[in-house]
């Protein structure tokens, strides 16, 4: 490229420079005390156990990059003050408290205290490798678990998943669908934990093994590989003991990131190429025309600059007022959509007559609700890029190529039912009969029939004890039903407004790209003008374009 003239900006010099500098980064995610820390401890850390590991309510509070170093070193930065705490030759203790917390209290504190965690340690291993320690997947802490695990997964080279010596869990499967895969992050490995207490032979583990590749099969992700991690030595039918297993997640990792890394090369070469070929092609059409024909390219393309300079302000105005009434009422709908959703399930619960059969529905809400939530949430977002579409059309625009599919992941964990949630149905029929045959006349038997009666009068059976105990379930349900649809509608406006950036971004760079065409134009037509050999200077134009034409065919 340099050779011909074809010169890097700093993004594909950057890019050059990881790629022979390379740091691959990989994640370890997992619900709380899957053994995530305790892995890392025995692969990286030379089975010094400076990570806390999950024991009764331990856990990671934020995420922690655990690099190389000549000595052991852990830094944090104060987010409070904005010093920088350095703490030499760390142990567990002196750690534990910075990062980890025993409630949901103490694990807010630390994440608003601390931030950018790196444990240093003398690991040949870890010298072209970042390892991410982060908090559990089943944070209940909605807004804890965007700003740490979420957040550092999309620059991970690979992901690696630890789980306990079962099948993936629901919270599992739905981290895996919703946060990994429908974002694209597909460089992804499992890791069953078997801890010393598990109690499963060579036939029951693979048996394990199998059942989590079936469940990864059935959502379509059946190339994932999946190991088993083990401490115990008696394990002799494990192949993936703890070297073993570190090899093989970083042969994984760095397949991959070289993989990341020559793709992104390639992307970037490509764009200089095609930005050369077209300058070129410029060149070409302009070398050659005699001084009228240039004197009119150049006060047209001068009219163009001026014209389009001038109307830029006054149509980014306009079009931006017009895309926020298109997304203000993108937003609406979905208010109201969500409220529709909402007061159809709580009339369902309203109308189911055994409490169990409550109980069950409002454990189940996330796989009743959640589809629902995406469904209406993709449509809204598909009508917002129909409307700015037709805005484009009716202000001529073209975006012809630019507009794809938009995913939605409802972020909603469990429903509160409240301490009645899990409570056993049975007992609380029970006991209402038993307080019956105190309270209502007639001795024990006529009260347990008068009880029976009543409980099949409308409006009587409602004041019963069992009834009173259903509604306030769904009381308690229909609250938390509340905040969570509010969480959702926030990420809903939060999507809503990334994808009106990125419009007025694309806008931004079309205008950029047009006003630098016609500054373009303008240059060759000096050049052409300043050329004395006007023949010379075009063959080698028609070389140049023929050689870059012979590399994006190379690249291809």
């Amino acid at each position: 490229m340099t050779a011909n003239g074809v010169q890097a900006d700093r993004k594909l010099c950057e890019a050059l420079e990881i790629a022979e500098n390379p740091q691959i980064k990989i994640a370890f995610v997992g619900k709380f005390q899957t053994g995530k820390s305790h892995i890392i401890n025995k692969l990286f850390l030379s089975d010094n156990p400076l990570l806390q590991e999950g024991h009764g309510m331990c856990m990671s509070a934020i995420p922690v990059s655990i690099t190389y170093g000549d000595t052991a070193n852990i830094t944090l930065l104060n987010k409070q003050n904005n010093e920088i705490l350095s703490i030499s030759n760390p142990d567990r203790e002196k750690i534990a408290p910075l990062i980890a917390a025993e409630d949901d209290e103490s694990r807010e504190e630390i994440f608003n205290t601390f931030e950018n965690v790196e444990l240093r340690y003398p690991n040949t291993c870890l010298r072209d490798v970042t390892v991410l320690d982060t908090p559990g997947i089943d944070d209940p802490n909605e807004h804890l678990l965007r700003e740490t695990t979420y957040k550092v997964l999309p620059d991970a080279d690979v992901i690696v998943m630890v789980i306990e010596a079962r099948s993936l869990s629901k919270p599992e499967l739905a981290f895996l669908q919703r946060k990994l895969f429908s974002t694209g992050l597909n460089r992804f490995m499992m890791v069953i934990s078997r801890k010393p207490q598990t109690l499963l032979n060579e036939a029951g583990l693979e048996g394990i093994v199998q059942s989590v590749k079936g469940q990864l099969a059935s959502i379509g992700k059946s190339d994932i590989p999946v190991y088993i991690y083990s401490d115990s030595d008696s394990d002799v039918f494990l192949n993936d003991k703890k070297d073993c297993l570190r090899d093989k997640i970083l042969a994984f990792a760095r397949n991959y990131s070289a993989e990341n890394r020559c793709s992104k090369i390639a992307r970037l070469i490509e764009k200089h190429l095609r930005e050369e070929m077209c300058r070129l092609e410029l060149q070409l059409a302009v070398f050659g025309k005699d001084q009228n024909e240039l004197n009119s390219m150049k006060i047209k393309s001068v009219e163009r600059l001026n014209e389009m300079r001038s109307a830029l302000s006054e149509f980014s105005n306009e079009f931006e007022a017009r895309v926020t009434v298109r997304r203000n009422n993108c937003q609406l709908g979905f208010e109201s959509d969500l409220n529709d959703i909402k007061n159809e399930f709580l009339k369902k619960l309203h109308e189911l007559e055994d409490m169990s059969d409550t109980q069950q529905t409002v454990a189940l809400a996330d796989s009743i609700l959640v589809p629902r939530i995406e469904d209406a949430a993709v449509l809204r977002i598909k009508q917002f890029q129909d409307d700015i579409e037709d805005v484009f059309k009716v202000m001529k625009k073209d975006l012809q190529g630019y507009w794809h599919d938009q995913n939605f992941s409802a972020d909603f964990g469990e429903l509160d039912g409240g301490w009645i949630q899990n409570w056993n149905s049975l007992w609380v029929t029970i006991g209402d009969y038993l307080v019956s045959m105190f309270v209502l006349p007639g001795g024990w038997f006529l009260s347990l029939g008068l009880r029976f009666v009543l409980g099949k009068i409308p409006f009587v059976k409602e004041l019963m004890p069992t009834n009173l105990l259903t509604s306030h379930l769904i009381d308690v349900a229909g609250e938390s039903l509340t905040k969570q649809l509010e969480h959702v509608n926030t990420d809903f406006k939060e999507e809503l407004s990334t994808l009106q950036e990125k419009i007025a971004d694309f806008l931004r760079e079309e205008e950029e790209k047009e006003i630098s065409h016609q500054q373009l134009i303008l240059e060759t037509i000096r050049t052409q003008e300043e050329t004395a050999d006007t023949r010379t200077h075009i063959m080698d134009i028609q070389s140049r374009i023929g050689t870059i034409s012979d590399m994006l065919e190379r690249l291809s």
